[in-house]
């Protein structure tokens, strides 16, 4: 069944909300644009008609009512200029409405979105945006968890990259394959398919897929607790970010390292740098997350509350927003504040179980059980720092860092 993931996302939500109006506007469009990558006459004034009054019940100031008006105005083009050139720029609106479904954490339907975009290039001959729709199409279905439907897209991406000549596409499906080969659990065929990525691209010269697959093979460290690989694979990765939200992801996965190895010192400069300039807002409040946990670990109660209110007031993807909820209750309760705690918990497990992140409700239910208990949250007794020679350079590394970006310790 076509646009089931559309169909899905609504069966869960009130047919009075604004999610239900964003996802009903969100597949009207979709299915007028299904209709033109096969081939169908442009949609009929009336069905513009009707695009634009659903798109019109959404809040004007918000950046999907905008892209969904562009949307509808790229129809416009196409029947003014028929013929699969008209449809280009239906094509390139319909990619940034997927990017944002992406940044909502709306996998399925991003997953749909990408596959009428790449139905759409294949038709206006654009090969670029067609192998750019299969990857951003795989990567939406393997972060909903659909890996068999992932790794076709992954290997249809590097079929098609191969005929068009493309090193850049072909090796980021073939990364991109490993990164779905970790989520299944499979870490040796992981680690042997990401060191394969690794030879040919820095055989390419391929600067930028080389950091991505250290990023992705400091992952399979962490599976292993190896976090002295895990620091050393995320700060050469660090190194070969060619841009700053590259460099961002690469610091918050350095800044985990360092706690994990009992640096936690370490871990907020790395954090201090992400929160005070990056410009992803889920990155930057991943950060402020842990900053908060580093908080709790150093006793520092007046630095855990500026934090907890400063992420109280952002609007949060759920994963994150339960990632802040767990930081929350387990600082207040180190800080002795228990019935904080157990509410921040509740919130914890209400979001976890409204959008099924099953991580996120085990997790949960742990930290009331043992808040019920009395046990620390937090354990009192920190880990001893690591003194490894590369976990010291990396440690020095990031006090330089957030020196000279003149942020205060």
């Amino acid at each position: 069944m076509r646009h089931l993931a559309y169909f899905e996302a609504l069966a869960d939500v009130d047919e009075r909300s604004t999610r239900w109006a964003e996802l009903t506007a969100g597949l009207f469009c979709l299915k007028l644009a299904a209709a033109a990558a096969r081939g169908e006459a442009p949609p009929a004034r009336a069905e513009l008609v009707q695009a634009r009054h659903l798109v019109g019940a959404l809040d004007a100031d918000t950046p999907l009512a905008r892209l969904l008006h562009q949307v509808i105005d790229a129809f416009r083009l196409a029947i003014e200029e028929p013929g699969p050139a008209g449809l280009a720029p239906l094509a390139t609106r319909l990619s940034a409405y997927g990017l944002l479904l992406q940044s909502a954490s709306d996998w399925a339907p991003a997953a749909d979105v990408f596959e009428v975009v790449g139905e759409l290039a294949a038709l206006c001959g654009d090969g670029e945006l067609r192998l750019h729709a299969l990857q951003y199409r795989g990567f939406s279905l393997r972060r909903a968890a659909r890996f068999a439907e992932a790794t076709q897209a992954y290997e249809q991406l590097q079929r098609e990259a191969e005929r068009a000549g493309s090193t850049h596409y072909g090796l980021e499906a073939s990364l991109s394959l490993g990164k779905v080969a970790i989520q299944r659990g499979n870490m040796p065929a992981a680690e042997r398919m990401i060191r394969e990525v690794i030879d040919r691209a820095e055989a390419a010269n391929a600067r930028g897929v080389v950091g991505k697959a250290l990023h992705e093979l400091s992952y399979v460290a962490a599976m292993r607790e190896d976090y002295v690989a895990v620091l050393e694979l995320s700060y050469r990765a660090f190194e070969l970010a060619e841009e700053g939200i590259a460099r961002h992801e690469r610091l918050l996965h350095i800044a985990r390292a360092f706690m994990l190895l009992g640096h936690a010192r370490a871990a907020r400069d790395a954090a201090l740098l992400i929160a005070s300039a990056c410009e992803v807002q889920y990155t930057r409040s991943l950060a402020t997350v842990l900053l908060m946990e580093i908080a709790t670990v150093l006793r520092e109660e007046t630095v855990f509350e500026r934090h907890r209110r400063a992420l109280a007031v952002e609007p949060l993807t759920p994963d994150a927003e339960a990632a802040y909820l767990a930081a929350s209750g387990s600082g207040l309760q180190a800080f002795g504040r228990r019935r904080e705690a157990h509410a921040a918990f509740e919130r914890m497990l209400a979001v976890a179980e409204r959008h099924r992140l099953g991580e996120y409700v085990v997790r949960a239910e742990q930290l009331l059980r043992a808040l019920e208990r009395e046990d620390a949250a937090v354990a009192d007794a920190v880990a001893a720092p690591v003194a490894a020679p590369g976990v010291l350079r990396v440690a020095r590394a990031m006090s330089a860092l957030r020196d000279a970006a003149g942020i205060p310790g």
